[in-house]
């Protein structure tokens, strides 16, 4: 709607899923003992695996490492099925008052109703049931069985029935704005808001606490309340831009990813690292030099990191994971006629980063640090076009100086204490054709 200085709208939606993933699995725990299980002695992988890339396995029976093709196999086969179910209303109205000719007030409320099942079916034919065959034959001691604690059963088989648990959430998040247009090239505006992220509910097919039960987990939603003021501005009669914010973010219950390595093997967890704070200031801006060359840049600074509070544990003080102190950019676009038809252009830009952090532990993984340093990359992109035709040729290069970097460490390697990294792309450059019809 939109009457004398009032206008606005209100609505509502409804959003539902349903979701199920399978996971069919089967490991050869003689062959895992024996490379990564530092109980036994054998942590280093070239204990295990042979010049030739075959692996050896545990001979349970003699504690000693045999070639994988001489002695059997002891199999840990699952199959578990997890699923969720989301039934999400939201109720929303959003209303902006003209108080003057340059003042307008916008005020806004969304209320969400979610209502959530988890569930999982599993079957489990867990090893450690061969090793209790052998252990009641008597050929197995008991001192070798518990010398082996991957082989322990840590995951209850439901007969692939499902086992599930349902809650329901609700949320009232408000927004408030303001915009003053202190000329026609000049607007200053602030802003409040708050976010939320729905609790999580999650049950797994691990027994945690070792009594035969599965166990329903509700992780505490996050909540952000967010400030940000700044403003927009024109200059030079339009051929530049520029603009600035600076803001703050306040959370509750904020939320990280991690990967754990507990009695009941790897394990994937959300966790709550407590509250947390992030604030920022962004600059950014372009100009078109002349009617051949524009121009551009950003520059941004973020100090968000974990409360430095005892009761946020390992993460108390921790910088929010892939989040750089510092990062900007600058560039330049070029077009030049050729003739009536053709046109030249060239084009490069510069990004930089600063050092992140990989993992919301910001600690070492086995001595390894889950960092990168700060990172540089050089873009260019050049060619020949005819819009009339509606055709291009050019040519193109990405990280032009060969810069190595990650862009990833942990990961699930990280839980058995060996992380893995992910490469940035090195050097790409080619030659590209588009045609537009």
């Amino acid at each position: 709607f939109d009457y004398d200085g009032i206008r606005g709208f209100f609505g509502f939606n409804y959003f539902t899923e349903d979701n199920s993933q399978s996971t069919p699995a089967v490991l050869d725990e003689s062959i895992f003992v024996a490379c990564i299980n530092p109980a036994i002695g054998l942590f280093n992988p070239a204990q295990c695996v042979n010049p030739d890339g075959s692996f050896n396995r545990l001979n349970i029976l003699t504690g000693q490492l045999v070639p994988s093709g001489s002695a059997p196999g002891i199999l840990n086969i699952t199959d578990t099925t997890n699923t969720g179910e989301f039934n999400v209303f939201s109720f929303f109205a959003d209303t902006t008052v003209d108080v003057t000719d340059r003042l307008e007030v916008t005020g806004g409320v969304r209320f969400i109703f979610d209502d959530v099942e988890s569930g999982v079916s599993t079957f489990f034919q867990p090893s450690a049931a061969i090793f209790l065959q052998l252990l009641q034959a008597g050929q197995l001691s008991p001192d070798q069985f518990d010398q082996a604690p991957f082989l322990q059963p840590v995951a209850i088989s439901t007969n692939n029935e499902f086992v599930t648990q349902d809650d329901s959430f609700s949320a009232v998040l408000p927004r408030f704005n303001v915009l003053y247009k202190v000329n026609d090239d000049l607007n200053l505006f602030g802003t409040i808001s708050k976010g939320r992220k729905r609790p999580a509910l999650t049950i797994s097919n691990l027994d945690n606490n070792f009594d035969g039960q599965l166990d329903a987990d509700l992780l505490s939603e996050e909540i952000v309340w967010n400030f940000e003021a700044g403003f927009k501005s024109l200059l030079f009669d339009g051929r530049a831009e520029l603009n600035a914010s600076i803001f703050y973010q306040d959370y509750e219950n904020f939320i990280v990813s991690i990967v754990e390595s507990t009695q009941a093997g790897i394990v994937f967890n959300s966790v709550d690292a407590g509250n947390a704070t992030n604030l920022g200031i962004e600059v950014g801006g372009r100009a078109q030099l002349n009617e051949n060359i524009g121009v551009f840049g950003t520059f941004a600074w973020i100090d968000a990191e974990i409360d430095d509070d005892p009761s946020n544990g390992v993460f108390a003080g921790n910088t929010f994971r892939l989040t750089p102190e510092f990062s900007g950019s600058a560039g330049f676009n070029s077009e030049f006629d050729i003739d009536a038809e053709h046109s030249f252009f060239f084009s490069g830009s510069w990004t930089y980063r600063s050092s992140v952090f990989f993992e919301a532990a910001n600690q070492p993984i086995a001595g390894i640090p889950i960092t990168e340093g700060p990172v540089h990359q050089v873009d260019i992109r050049g060619g020949i076009r005819n819009e009339e035709d509606g055709w291009e040729i050019s040519g193109f290069a990405t990280n032009l100086f060969n810069e190595s970097f990650n862009i990833d460490g942990g990961n699930t390697g990280g839980g058995f204490g060996l992380p893995t990294f992910i490469p940035g792309e090195p050097r790409f450059y080619g030659v590209e054709f588009r045609v537009k019809y």
